[in-house]
């Protein structure tokens, strides 16, 4: 689930006491391509340091947990030494560059996906370059110079920036812009200057597909274009004929009757988020097109996983209905989300975040595929444990029912369950009749200057 200026990112302060459940035996230990590169590794700085020793043992177990072979593991984790961890702002304890408490980490992000037959590991991050100085001025977010170190890396699986160079100039306010913003006073803190996050899927084929997030909300300020507008354009500019992407003409009629221009129109609850798309060549890629909803319920999440009633074949409705029913699992509050800039408390259902949706834009495809977030910060982590662990259940999914409670103990070993909130950030839910639900669960709030290492 990537950042947003609107309502996203921070770390979080989790309890770190006993757990209140065992863990395994066979969880006890970090999988030997983890603790054979913690050994050989030397990192050139503290900050790379800090964030291998944070985040890289959770994701040895993921690929571990996925099934993925020793070779793979070795792999992936060198992967990530090279290419992501140099391009990462600083691991800092409680004094975040980007701050945003509301609903997440922007800097990075582990999530694993599940079908009925695999899991996939993935990370989401926020690239930087550092300039001149130590303070918080010297780091701009920017993805150039990562955009260009995956190409070599990536090629072999298809790789290409053509869709962002094309949304580029639509989409991202300029150094020119920003400044203007600042000298205003439009540019209320670190987060607000994110305008683009990056995404790695690292698949049991050897192929990692990288994707892109982008956000709006500067470039509006800067060009006084509404968020929509810019959504559309900068889809335009990848598929001028609307050949390419045809579903893209039944969200803007969506957009227009039911989803607010962007910051400071109130005509509807829903607002623009975002732009995500494959870094592939645009005939193979998808785009994705987000909004977040402040009144959560059911009837709200049926109209946009509808399109306003437009998608209702079948395999929609089908969708639908498991949709409604994870929802109702998790026992999300229903009401308004005031969309706050605190930490989410689950005493305080307005505190919680609002819901998110997007819709999956296919070459050659006329309907969108949509696809559903639930926020479950401020919800007891246990709780979602144990609804997520039914609805696999459910679901005929018996292996990811049997592991899921015990690998994502293994993933916070020193941390009690029981009392957290933040653990499990996001899940998400999309269906399709060809491969049947698509679950994603997200985990944002990693503090990087915790050891992971178990006691």
């Amino acid at each position: 689930m990537p950042a947003a200026v609107e309502f996203a990112a921070a770390t979080s302060s989790a309890p770190t006491t006993k757990p209140a459940l065992a863990i395994p035996p066979k969880q006890g230990l970090f999988p030997k391509p983890y603790r054979a590169l913690d050994r050989a590794f030397c990192f050139p700085d503290e900050n790379q340091s800090k964030w291998w020793k944070a985040t890289a043992p959770i994701f040895a177990r993921m690929l571990r947990d996925a099934g993925y072979d020793v070779d793979q593991q070795y792999e992936y984790l060198t992967f990530m030494r090279e290419h992501v961890y140099p391009h990462l702002p600083p691991a800092l304890g409680t004094k975040r560059v980007f701050p945003n408490p509301s609903s997440g980490d922007p800097d990075f992000e582990l999530s694993m996906n599940f079908q009925r037959s695999k899991s996939t590991p993935r990370v989401c991050f926020l690239p930087i370059v550092r300039g001149p100085g130590d303070d918080d001025a010297s780091y701009q977010p920017d993805p150039t110079r990562i955009l260009k170190t995956l190409e070599p890396a990536l090629r072999d699986a298809g790789y290409s920036t053509k869709i962002y160079d094309a949304m580029k100039q639509h989409m991202v306010a300029s150094d020119e812009e920003k400044e203007s913003l600042q000298k205003k006073g439009l540019i209320k803190g670190k987060i607000y200057e994110v305008q683009s996050t990056v995404a790695l899927d690292f698949g049991a084929n050897g192929q990692i597909m990288a994707k892109m997030y982008m956000f709006p909300t500067l470039k509006s300020f800067a060009t006084n274009i509404s968020c929509s507008q810019i959504f559309l354009d900068a889809v335009r500019a990848v598929d001028p004929t609307g050949q390419l992407f045809p579903g893209l003409s039944a969200i803007e009629e969506f957009f227009a009757s039911s989803i607010a221009s962007g910051p400071g129109d109130a005509s509807s609850t829903a607002s623009p988020w975002n732009v995500a798309f494959d870094l592939v060549e645009p005939e193979h890629s998808r785009i994705k097109i987000y909004a977040y909803e402040t009144h959560v319920d059911l009837k709200r999440l049926e109209h946009h996983w509808t399109l306003g009633g437009k998608l209702k074949e079948p395999e929609h409705l089908e969708g639908l209905e498991l949709m409604k029913d994870l929802f109702k699992r998790l026992r999300i509050p229903e009401g308004h989300r005031k969309v706050s800039e605190d930490y989410p408390i689950w005493k305080d259902p307005d505190s919680l975040n609002p819901i998110v949706v997007n819709w999956e834009l296919h070459p050659g495809r006329p309907d969108p595929v949509p696809k559903a977030y639930f926020s479950i910060r401020g919800l007891k982590d246990m709780e979602n444990t144990e609804a997520i662990t039914e609805f696999f259940a459910s679901l005929g999914w018996t292996h990811h029912a049997e592991t899921y409670t015990p690998n994502l103990l293994s993933y916070f070993p020193n941390t009690n369950l029981e009392e957290t909130t933040l653990a499990q950030s996001w899940i998400s839910f999309a269906y399709s009749r060809a491969r049947g639900p698509y679950i994603t669960v997200y985990c944002q709030d990693l503090d990087p200057t915790l050891s992971r290492e178990p006691h």
